[in-house]
């Protein structure tokens, strides 16, 4: 069973962190890096995160090739709380402390309001082994950088400080392959 994942290209936001509550668009930009990034692919399903900077592009790709895209709610972003969607320059002013106490300690400290990291964690493991049993081959998910991260993190088993070792960029697209009871990173495609 094969399952990629595409992150979003590049979106039209000022956000320090942009979650599952910021609704960013994709810039032209972003959706271009889309298009060119699945030229000649083809899969048997689309899954999506519900967001907009996701969806809108899953279901345009999904139309041109007569395909049906299923919106999966967990597969959003991790939410940031009331830090969701704002500008660092904002959060520096009304959360400095906790600002602080967060950069030191990411995976510790949980914004005012969020999602808690190892809710999160558990969330998307959880998706992606359900995606990986879903019997469609191949298939495509468009979601976000940090999903990808921390499915890319399940397989290969790096602790969480190494997650910002691992880099998505906008559009990459990241390759997993279930052989047996294995799963491996067969795939990086980052620009």
């Amino acid at each position: 069973m094969r399952l990629d994942l595409l992150c979003h290209g590049e979106i039209v936001s000022d956000a320090f962190l942009c979650g599952s509550r910021c609704d960013a668009h994709l810039s032209a930009r972003g959706l271009g890096q889309m298009r060119k990034r699945l030229i000649r692919r083809r899969y048997a399903v689309v899954y999506t995160s519900p967001a907009t900077r996701c969806r809108a592009f899953a279901e345009e790709w999904a139309d041109t090739h007569n395909l049906k895209v299923d919106a999966v709610e967990d597969l959003r972003e991790r939410d940031w709380g009331e830090w969701d969607g704002l500008p660092l320059e904002t959060i520096q002013k009304r959360w400095p402390i906790e600002l602080e106490a967060y950069l030191a300690a990411p995976f510790e400290v949980t914004p005012p309001g969020a999602e808690p990291f190892e809710a999160y964690q558990q969330r998307i493991q959880r998706t992606f082994e359900q995606l990986l049993g879903s019997g469609a081959d191949p298939a495509l998910a468009v979601t976000h950088a940090g999903v990808i991260k921390l499915c890319a993190q399940q397989v290969l088993g790096f602790d969480n400080a190494h997650l910002f070792h691992f880099g998505v960029e906008p559009a990459s697209l990241v390759g997993f392959a279930a052989v047996g009871q294995f799963v491996r990173l067969e795939q990086l495609e980052n620009d």
